[in-house]
């Protein structure tokens, strides 16, 4: 399914692992519960796409446009954001152990109770601002603040 221009669709619930959707249009698309595991997304517009409690562990995002998705309750575990936007992306509740931010562009994105633990490429990053709190009651943190909220949280909890 790479290139695929697939606007939209329902993936709901699928099984999709090791699926390759490199290079493809899916915006407004929705992944909800759905088993994306070691999927491949490189440079996929993702815009607006809902991911909530879906299994993205190992998943490429890499270079992709992830702006306003929604990873709600999502297990991102090693999964690969490198070089991605993530403009208003929901992260909220998701498990992010491991995974790589190198690159990424953070700008208003939602994190909270997201698991950071060992998140990689912190320093690579373009972060612009993060929100801590919710859309409804946000807490923004700007530039060295986010930095160091972000490394202060990716910071193994043993």
């Amino acid at each position: 399914m790479d290139q695929a221009y697939l606007t939209e669709c329902a993936f709901d619930g699928m099984n999709l692992k090791h699926m390759d959707m490199s290079s493809s249009l899916l915006c407004s698309s929705s992944f909800t519960d759905s088993n994306i595991v070691n999927a491949d997304f490189y440079k996929a517009d993702l815009s607006y796409t809902n991911f909530t409690d879906a299994d993205a562990q190992g998943t490429r995002f890499a270079k992709a446009d992830l702006s306003e998705a929604v990873f709600t309750n999502t297990n991102l575990t090693n999964a690969m954001l490198i070089s991605s936007s993530l403009y208003l992306t929901d992260f909220r509740n998701v498990n992010m152990n491991y995974a790589d931010v190198s690159s990424a562009s953070f700008k208003g994105t939602l994190l909270l109770g997201a698991n950071l633990t060992g998140l990689r490429g912190i320093e690579e990053a373009f972060i612009k601002s993060i929100n801590i709190g919710t859309p409804e009651q946000p807490n923004i943190l700007v530039g060295e603040e986010a930095i160091k909220w972000l490394q202060d949280n990716s910071l193994s909890k043993e």
